[in-house]
């Protein structure tokens, strides 16, 4: 692909041809950024090749128009790439042309850029090669610049200062020579910089991201290539300047994985309600996303079930984990409150008809009271007269309590659990705030409440028995599907630490990148999420031959169970190669799957309002599912399981990397931030190590010294690197 400047031999042929007379003009269009709203799309066809056969948008931070990459072919194969803007022209109007940006060029993926500050950057040479990098490598936000190879020094690389950038050239010496000029002033913007080295690469002249596509390659084998070429960029001159070196920007997340996008096509039509709610919550989708699948796996229960193979007695409830993973002002519990909030209406709907069976049991309470109290009197009768003790009347026995129908449970202790579920069998949701309370509660109950939940994720019996109980709890089923946020330290610490009994496997992992507050463009249809919640709840359950609630069982569709089983295989094999904690969630993925798929399938149903009931799940179904759990929830995890891996002088020196940069600190004291007690950094060994880490990645630099060179001990003041402040 040939990338050309328009405007040199093309504007003299486009002139000759008569194809646009304003273009010849001396003046000239002169570009409007960003597009006006009212601009028609574009449509501009080349005087020769005609119509573009592929078209690139260009978008500001805001996601704003600013214009577009054309291709055209020739009849003899030709490629050109031309940059159209849409043009104030000399006869005062208006109208699209081939005309480049002003100097200076935005670059390509500004507003990916914007809305996920933390990832990591790639460049790639031309923006078809940049979109293939973004499938290619999802943990990365990938750009490109206009104007190809010889343009690069015209693009404005100002919004990638301070970032984490790796650079893919094309594989020619133009692309190199181009790769080495961004880095350089990558490099002078305080960006840490690596280049992918391709020498030895035994690929064509001009080889790029977009092969690699096109030659099948997975996101794992571009993730591996990545990896292993991607050189961190020295320049010649780096000894240069203040002495300071580039810090390593990526231990503001710990060194952690960068978070995958989360797939919107798994929500089909409810995907706009999700942005919605997030939008109105101001917190990321993935958010919005995990709390309406928990919401939605409690809401059904174990009153349907999926079984992938006739053949077979494995059936899966719908219970679902959700741990929603961020930082205290990562909007967690605004966007967990936002989808729960209308279950307490759904509750007090469901309890008008509970009010009704109230007073029936009222009934029989006090007639088992009167009955208790006769038998007691012809118990003493019988002492006083010598005759044999009467039989206690089952009409005497008080009648099993009875339970309000409930939804949702918060902050309760197993106990209360235990009788909630006795009258309702379905399951419940357990909404935590904050799930690290739930956890360490566990060590209350000697254990016992840990061996409850771990059973409670399957939704089987369970047997409480208790001294204060005179007879054992016989629950028929267990399920609890759990909802909640975490913090990335508490994680570390509370969950993954330890030994590993299967608890942090069972969890489904949303860590998202924070995401800016914008104002909401509209509110969120909630009418529509309670609509959808209230057709779950009423979900009619089957019946076991003596007339006890049964579910209804979903089988998979045959070619879904064909495509199951081939997952299925596949995920077996992985799970071999998996290594700690991470083994076990590769492990509890089959059910995932098949949960997920089950929640999924309903959760589209409800949601269509007047279709009937569907009674398998579907293949269409099952390879949105899959593809979550390997795109998503599997990359999810690995960043989870990652940070349990983390050093505590890591883990501490992000906190400390964090307090730095948010509150500008020009000079750090050690025995200043003792006093300012941030977590894992309350002790004098914690704040040297975590500071001893930030020296090796360039952060800081010791400064001690003596006040006025008097005798005494020497300061613990340590210099900060003004590049870490620059934003980004």
């Amino acid at each position: 692909m040939i990338g050309i400047d328009p405007f040199d031999a093309v504007a003299a042929a486009v002139a000759e041809s008569g194809h646009d007379a304003a273009m010849a003009s001396d003046a000239g269009p002169v570009p409007i950024l960003p597009v006006p709203a009212d601009a028609p799309p574009c449509k501009w066809r080349h005087y020769q090749h005609g119509q573009a056969v592929a078209m690139w948008d260009y978008h500001d931070a805001e996601g704003a128009l600013l214009g577009h990459d054309a291709r055209f072919e020739s009849a003899s194969g030709e490629k050109t790439v031309l940059t159209l803007t849409w043009c104030q022209l000399p006869n005062g109007g208006c109208g699209w042309r081939s005309k480049a940006f002003p100097k200076v060029r935005p670059i390509y993926g500004l507003d990916r850029l914007a809305s996920r500050p933390l990832a990591t950057v790639i460049i790639a040479e031309g923006c078809k090669a940049a979109d293939a990098a973004a499938l290619l490598l999802p943990n990365h936000v990938a750009v490109a610049w206009p104007g190809g190879c010889k343009a690069d020094h015209l693009a404005d690389w100002e919004p990638l200062a301070g970032r984490n950038v790796t650079i893919w050239p094309d594989h020619d010496v133009e692309g190199i020579e181009a790769a080495t000029r961004i880095a350089k002033r990558l490099r002078g913007l305080q960006a840490n910089v690596s280049v992918i080295d391709l020498e030895g690469l035994k690929e064509v002249k001009g080889w790029d991201a977009a092969d690699a596509l096109a030659a099948g390659w997975s996101s794992e084998r571009a993730a591996q290539f990545v990896s292993e070429r991607a050189k961190l960029f020295v320049s010649a001159d780096a000894s240069e300047g203040d002495g300071w070196g580039v810090p390593d920007m990526t231990l503001l997340n710990a060194r952690r994985r960068s978070p995958p996008p989360f797939p919107a096509e798994l929500f089909g039509p409810l995907w706009p309600l999700v942005a919605d709610l997030a939008a109105g919550a101001g917190a990321p989708v993935d958010y919005i996303a995990g709390a309406l699948l928990g919401t939605a796996a409690a809401l059904v229960g174990t009153k349907r079930q999926v079984q992938p193979f006739e053949t077979s007695n494995w059936k899966e409830p719908a219970i679902l984990w959700i741990g929603a993973v961020g930082e205290p002002s990562s909007n967690k519990t605004p966007a967990l409150s936002a989808v729960t909030g209308p279950l307490r209406a759904i509750e007090d709907w469901l309890g008008e008809s509970h009010a009704e069976e109230l007073q029936m049991w009222q009934a029989l309470d006090a007639r088992a009271k009167a009955e208790h109290d006769n038998w007691k009197d012809a118990v003493k009768k019988a002492a006083k007269n010598g005759a044999d003790t009467p039989s206690k009347p089952l009409a005497a026995n008080d009648p099993d309590p009875l339970q309000r129908p409930r939804l949702m449970v918060m902050d309760t202790t197993p106990e209360a659990l235990w009788d909630v579920l006795e009258g309702n069998p379905q399951g419940v949701l357990s909404m935590r705030d904050e799930l690290a309370g739930w956890l360490l509660n566990f060590d209350r109950y000697n254990g016992d409440a840990r061996a409850f939940f771990l059973e409670a994720w399957n939704g089987k019996p369970f047997t409480v028995d208790r001294k204060s109980r005179l007879k054992p709890m016989l629950l028929k089923t267990s399920a609890v599907s759990v909802l909640g946020g975490i913090q990335p330290d508490r994680l570390a610490t509370v969950l993954l630490a330890g030994d590993d009994d299967g608890m942090a496997a069972r969890i489904v992992y949303f860590w998202p990148e924070p995401v800016p507050y914008r104002r909401p463009q509209r509110i969120a249809d909630v009418e529509r999420l309670d609509r959808l919640f209230r057709r779950l709840v009423s979900l009619k359950w089957s019946q076991h031959p003596d007339g006890s609630p049964a579910p209804v069982v979903l089988p998979l569709e045959p070619d879904a169970a064909d495509r199951f089983e081939t997952w299925k295989r596949e995920n077996d094999a992985a799970e071999i190669e998996a290594g700690a904690l991470y083994k076990g969630f590769v492990g509890k993925a089959s059910a995932l799957v098949l949960r997920g798929s089950l929640v999924v399938e309903l959760l589209i149903w409800a949601d269509e309002g007047n279709a009937d009931e569907p009674r398998a799940v579907s293949l269409a179904t099952l390879e949105l599912v899959c593809a979550f759990v390997e795109t998503y929830a599997k990359p999810m995890a690995l960043r989870v399981f990652g940070d349990a891996a983390l050093k505590p002088a890591d883990r501490a020196a992000a906190s400390l990397a964090r307090y730095i940069k948010s509150n500008r600190l020009n000079l750090l004291n050690l025995r200043i931030m003792r006093r300012v007690g941030l977590p894992l950094l309350k002790e004098p060994m914690e704040l040297k190590d975590a500071a001893n880490v930030l020296v090796e990645a360039e952060w800081l630099k010791p400064n001690c010294n003596r006040a006025g060179n008097m005798p005494g001990r020497l300061s613990k003041d340590y210099l900060v690197n003004p590049a870490v402040l620059l934003p980004g």
